[in-house]
């Protein structure tokens, strides 16, 4: 695009960081179509007699073919830092301050809210309260922090972990996972 911010084209798309959002997010590719057919008909030179930009299939599919090669960066997200982006900034999950935002964080999903680090959960502490107030301190403790490492690498993003749930019902398992999969917007 014309005047824009930089472009990166990774895993087959282009994307266009938003810094008010402080993430990446995919470029619909006709908008290449469009920025290239506004010069269709332009006058190009000062011959005589003018000669005019003709815009065609063939140009289109040129000018993406250079962009993939001028903006391509094969594996660009995957060496991101390890953090989700919020509103206010980026949380680094390594170290657990909030930076500003940045493109080399190479975020490409928000959460889509500020990172209140004080935040209480009082309707998620309650149901994990019944499903652990048969458990001693210590066990309680231990799978509230389990539920909170699950959830939290659901809302990271964080792959490579699996983790078994077990009972014969009503234990949580089926609100964990609606909850997990309510971080991502999905159905399970």
């Amino acid at each position: 695009p014309r005047n824009g911010p930089d472009l990166v084209f990774s895993g087959d798309q282009f994307w266009r960081y938003a810094g008010r959002l402080g993430i990446w997010e995919p470029v619909d590719g006709d908008i290449f179509d469009s920025e290239t057919g506004s010069l269709n008909g332009l006058q190009v030179g000062f011959s005589d007699p003018p000669k005019y930009i003709k815009v065609n299939a063939s140009t289109l599919a040129g000018v993406k073919a250079c962009a993939q090669v001028v903006a391509g960066q094969k594996d660009y997200f995957d060496d991101a830092p390890a953090g989700i982006a919020f509103f206010n900034g980026f949380l680094s999950t390594q170290t657990w301050n909030l930076e500003p935002h940045a493109p080399e964080h190479r975020a490409q999903f928000s959460a889509r809210c500020n990172w209140e680090p004080d935040a209480s959960a009082p309707m998620l502490e309650k149901m994990l309260a019944v499903y652990t107030h048969q458990m001693t301190d210590d066990e309680s403790r231990l799978h509230l922090m389990l539920y909170q490492e699950v959830l939290g690498c659901v809302a990271a993003g964080i792959n490579g972990y699996s983790y078994w749930l077990t009972g014969y019902g009503d234990n949580g398992k089926s609100t964990l996972l609606d909850l997990a999969a309510e971080l991502v917007d999905k159905k399970l």
